[in-house]
């Protein structure tokens, strides 16, 4: 019953004018695609017409009649691109760049030891950004994929020379996979932690030869960038390493003080120049150590000789050792008969944490005065 009162609704309005299905729906109060679901019923049936558009919409006529052919689409012009940035070829260090004048004079060449043939400068950095575009067609240029000189030559910082990098390597295995879950873990690394996680195997049985999965981050070089990766279930320091170098297009460099942290530290506010010392007039000071009193800090350089009078306290070396000895139970302890087995490991547990001194280092100490020399026993006659 909807529909046809959607329909008598619709007729009646297109008695007097030329309307759209949104027209009509938004004057009928009713929901569009009912209006367009009656609408197609009555075109089939020859109750309405297209009598014409309003851009490429089509209006609807009461009555039969020839449908008006649609518009052609209009062509959007399309936004102007941005020119692209210049290529400024950079030199290589440790290549000789030469020119055929005969041929192609102005134009710089050189030998390329990988291809064992003669490139141009543009044809070298043409070659290396097909062969990191990668696809089918591109196949061909696979031997300058990662090459520094086709980065130098395309404007280009250093490339990722990694054997890992573009492959599908599993982070914590680290062999080949034929896809990654995650862009980083193979399917059976990610069984094996989906079963840590939720405490159970296939068997329904808790595991218990996995490997314990913690957090962890590395931070490294990527290019002229500090970056820091972290990942939350890791195994190792390792797998965040073989995900760096799997990933990062630019060359990784690992280390704290002369790669990532330098690069965070170099800038106009760390001054890390040392300036030239004058030779003339320079006066240093001796720190006295913490036993010495009274003393003179004041050192005097006069040529090579050098002189400064420290007072130090005559320090007995055996002070601390003899007062340690003096504290010590050198008595071996003796258990009281009828003792219950509780007592006695308590008494043996108590004489574990008692220090005890042998005879001879015993005599050793009285050798060198360290302790005294017990007076001689004298026996009657």
């Amino acid at each position: 019953m909807a529909n046809l009162a959607i329909r008598f609704l619709m007729l009646q309005l297109l008695a007097s004018s030329d309307l759209t299905v949104t027209a009509i729906a938004e004057r009928i109060g009713a929901v569009r695609n009912s209006v367009a679901k009656s609408m197609e019923k009555a075109h089939e049936h020859g109750i309405v017409h297209i009598a014409g558009y309003d851009k490429r919409i089509p209006l609807y006529r009461r009555g039969p009649g020839q449908d008006a052919p649609r518009p052609p689409a209009e062509k959007a012009d399309a936004p102007e691109a941005k020119p692209a940035p210049p290529v400024v070829p950079v030199p290589y260090a440790g290549i000789e760049y030469f020119e055929i004048v005969d041929l192609l004079p102005g134009v710089q060449h050189f030998m390329c030891t990988k291809l064992k043939s003669t490139l141009s400068v543009a044809s070298c950095g043409d070659r290396y950004q097909k062969a990191m575009a990668g696809g089918a067609e591109n196949d061909r240029y696979f031997a300058c994929r990662s090459c520094p000189i086709g980065a130098a030559h395309s404007g280009k910082e250093a490339p990722n020379e990694s054997r890992f990098f573009g492959k599908t390597i599993c982070g914590r295995r680290h062999t080949g996979a034929t896809r990654l879950i995650g862009k980083h873990l193979c399917i059976s690394c990610y069984n094996r932690s989906r079963e840590y996680l939720i405490g159970r195997n296939r068997k329904g049985t808790k595991p218990v030869k996995l490997a314990r999965l913690d957090p962890r981050s590395i931070t490294y070089l990527a290019g002229d960038a500090v970056k820091t990766r972290a990942l939350d279930l890791t195994v190792d320091t390792e797998e965040l390493v073989i995900a760096a170098l799997r990933d990062e297009s630019s060359r990784v460099a690992f280390g704290f003080k002369s790669t990532a942290m330098h690069a965070l530290f170099d800038g106009e506010q760390f001054d890390r120049s040392i300036e030239e010392m004058p030779s003339e007039g320079m006066e240093s000071r001796a720190v006295a150590p913490a036993h010495v009193v009274g003393a003179q800090t004041d050192v005097e350089f006069d040529g090579s000789r050098a002189t400064a009078e420290l007072e130090v306290l005559p320090a007995d070396p055996y002070a601390a050792l003899r007062e340690a000895v003096e504290h010590m139970d050198r008595d071996p302890l003796v258990y009281a008969p009828g003792l219950s087995r509780r007592a006695a490991k308590k008494q043996r547990q108590k004489a574990r944490r008692q220090v005890r001194v042998s005879n001879v280092t015993v005599n050793l100490l009285r050798n060198i005065g360290a302790l005294p020399t017990p007076a001689p026993a004298i026996v009657p006659a």
